[in-house]
């Protein structure tokens, strides 16, 4: 069976994708304004109407985060269909994914009151909702939280639970994948994020047995409508939608849009990741250097940026009275090193440790009741 080291590439690319869509919230979005004259308008059109956007869409790799989870975490257990790595696997989601958040969400709380201390700039967050954050809401609550890439993580702790307990029940039976594909299609038709991890799972069963072998001509198919489905535009101000390779959408104008956007959301990634899953040209790709350094990074990157950009869009708008192109893309690569360095020297000395206590303490518990 092949390694699968390459698909962290794939989680540093994706998470490299969502970097840019926040920043470019916050530093100028008007680069995605499609109502703008001149060179520039043309340039921003190009780039909204066209899958060109999958440089700053930052909802479609959020959904292959998700793939990714349930493929992974499934992973070993459907290599060995040993309980044990069920009961280990569920012990661990839970200090793996929040001792770094509660790290990062204590940093953004320090780095806030120093903000506020020095500028008078107040993002109005009291330590004890630093704590909460971190340790509920981020995990258990679909709600706005004050680092807001975070959305995604109760998410990412009920669907990890789903898989968990999909493999608990039907993991080892005959007829599994008929079970899983239930619970997908079901998930699937109510437009459900949780539907992404089931989808994840049946794809780690099928690699694990030899079943995950599409030919070339299917990867083509499943990548190029992968990737127009991925880069459907997302209402948002300032972005006319309908338009351009993305016109076809306007035949389905009795669905509501956001419903629309959803389904082709989860339709695109799973498309994409199927093209990917197992393919030895994006093994070669993926493997290299700077895709696994990113890879390494991504959940530290993915936790720490928010409180970056929040101060960088503080000196910004402190600095110039309008922000040009070339402003946005100076501050667009300084944040980028900034972000690489901050999150190299959080992998190294508190994601890594985390990885190591949540282990330890599944191994623990493992040897107690096993």
């Amino acid at each position: 069976m092949k390694k699968i080291d390459y698909l962290e590439g794939l989680r540093g690319i994706c998470c490299f994708i969502v970097i840019i869509d926040h920043c470019i919230n916050f530093y100028k979005p008007d680069i995605r304004f499609t109502g703008m004259s001149g060179v520039g308008g043309e340039f921003r059109r190009l780039i909204a109407w066209t899958p060109l956007n999958i440089i700053y869409s930052g909802i479609a790799p959020v959904c292959i985060f998700f793939i990714l989870s349930g493929f992974v975490l499934s992973l070993k257990f459907n290599q060995s269909h040993d309980n044990k790595i069920i009961f280990s696997g569920v012990v661990k989601r839970y200090p793996r994914l929040i001792l770094p958040i509660l790290a990062s969400m204590i940093i953004m709380y320090c780095v806030y009151f120093l903000l506020y201390h020095y500028t008078g700039y107040n993002m109005n967050l009291t330590f004890w909702e630093a704590i909460t954050q971190a340790l509920y809401f981020a995990p258990f609550e679909h709600t706005a939280l004050t680092n807001y890439a975070l959305w995604t993580i109760s998410y990412e702790m009920y669907g990890s639970f789903l898989v968990f307990a999909l493999l608990s029940f039907f993991g080892s039976h005959k007829y599994r994948i008929l079970f899983y594909s239930i619970v997908f299609l079901f998930l699937y038709i109510n437009n459900s994020f949780y539907s992404l991890f089931v989808f994840g799972m049946i794809l780690s069963d099928m690699f694990v047995h030899g079943k995950c072998s599409f030919t070339a001509y299917a990867r083509i198919i499943f990548l190029v409508l992968g990737i127009i489905f991925v880069t459907t535009p997302y209402q948002r101000d300032g972005v006319e939608l309908y338009r351009g390779m993305y016109s076809y959408i306007s035949y389905f104008d009795g669905v509501e849009y956001k419903t629309l956007y959803q389904l082709f959301m989860l339709t695109g990634s799973m498309l994409l990741f199927c093209s990917l899953c197992g393919s030895n040209i994006a093994e070669l790709i993926l493997n290299k250097k700077p895709f696994q350094y990113l890879g390494k990074i991504s959940f530290p990157l993915y936790v720490m940026h928010a409180t970056i950009l929040t101060v960088v869009t503080w000196v910004l708008k402190n600095t110039v009275s309008e922000v040009s192109l070339t402003n946005f893309l100076v501050t667009f690569f300084g944040t980028v090193v900034l972000c690489f360095m901050i999150s190299s020297l959080f992998e190294k000395y508190i994601d890594v440790p985390a990885i190591k206590i949540s282990s330890k303490l599944s191994k623990k518990l493992s040897e107690k009741y096993f």
